[in-house]
């Protein structure tokens, strides 16, 4: 006679699979049992959860195992779950996008504006910036030339002002070239 034994990891309890027991050559009746494996069957789990056996019983607990969870209070950092167990207070599995701040009333990130803005600040100056130089250029060019280069500097200063416009960064009125530029 053969017996059905259900083993679980010595740490954490976690059910790994069925298997077959030992027969005892000295008793036939009764099997051996190897360390760390039950003849109680575990119950069937269901999903995020994971049979565990501890104190002579078989529980049911969450299994978030190698799922990646996301500090509430930093979208930017995140971590994979190694233990058995609820998700830690101060963690979500809900994945967040960028510029998001978890709203704890709804459970849910949002999109903050405010954490978007000093980044997309530094992506238009850094746009600006590639302008103004070729504008700079093309000034030096036209004075090189003897030719009138104000309208060029006009628009110069007209680049530097865009961080003052209302909207700034999300809406960006580009001032308009003089012209076409004549260099590289």
């Amino acid at each position: 006679m053969t017996d059905t034994i259900y083993h679980y990891d010595a740490t954490t309890g976690a059910y790994q699979g069925a298997g077959e027991a030992d027969v005892n050559p000295l008793d036939m009746d009764n099997p051996l049992i190897s360390a760390n494996a039950t003849v109680i069957v575990p119950p069937e789990s269901t999903d995020g959860m994971i049979a565990v056996f501890a104190d002579g019983a078989w529980s049911q607990k969450k299994d978030h195992r190698d799922q990646t969870i996301y500090d509430i209070t930093d979208y930017t950092q995140s971590k994979m779950v190694t233990d058995l167990g609820e998700v830690p207070e101060g963690w979500t599995l809900q994945k967040p996008e960028e510029f998001s701040l978890w709203n704890a009333q709804s459970g849910k990130w949002e999109y903050s504006q405010d954490l978007e803005r000093p980044v997309k600040a530094s992506s238009v100056r850094t746009e600006r910036d590639a302008i103004a130089d070729r504008v700079s250029r093309e000034i030096n060019r036209l004075e090189d030339a003897g030719k009138d280069a104000n309208a060029w500097r006009q628009y110069r200063v007209a680049l530097r002002n865009v961080p003052e416009q209302e909207g700034f960064p999300f809406k960006v009125q580009w001032p308009k070239a003089p012209g076409e530029f004549t260099g590289k």
